[in-house]
């Protein structure tokens, strides 16, 4: 009896951490093999989105932008939730074959700094997004 919770080993997660940590990690393990690139291509998608905007359409382009700032910044918080901060080395190691003929290929990675620096850099894009819009419409 003392050991009813041993099938839930397979998980590797703590059992005290919050739901929505857990469900991150989860979430993780089913996507981990494309999560820092499809961060890196997430913003190249809004800016393909604006590009074939009209210019003339300015309260759209600055809704969307906050909009995906808010989208990549939740990408963002998705690492953070699903890294193991007891394990030392790089996590979500992707590797990609660039050119095979020339052997280069492209290895993608994150430690503990670089993930609150990732972190940093997507919260100051939705920060100066939404500051923007707050002193525009104080000036008015």
């Amino acid at each position: 009896m003392m050991n009813k919770f041993k099938s839930l080993n397979f998980l590797f997660i703590p059992y005290k951490l919050p739901m929505f940590i857990l469900k991150a990690r989860l979430l993780y393990r089913h996507f981990k093999f494309l999560m820092l690139s499809f961060l890196i291509l997430l913003p190249l998608f809004g800016v393909l989105v604006l590009s074939l905007t009209s210019k003339t359409n300015v309260n759209f382009i600055r809704n969307f932008s906050l909009f995906w700032a808010f989208v990549v910044f939740n990408v963002s918080l998705l690492l953070l939730f699903s890294f193991d901060l007891t394990y030392g080395g790089f996590q979500f190691i992707e590797r990609f074959d660039w050119l095979v003929l020339s052997n280069n290929t492209v290895i993608l990675g994150i430690d503990g700094i670089a993930l609150f620096m990732i972190i940093l850099t997507t919260f100051l894009i939705l920060y100066v997004h939404y500051f923007r819009e707050v002193l525009q419409l104080n000036q008015i």
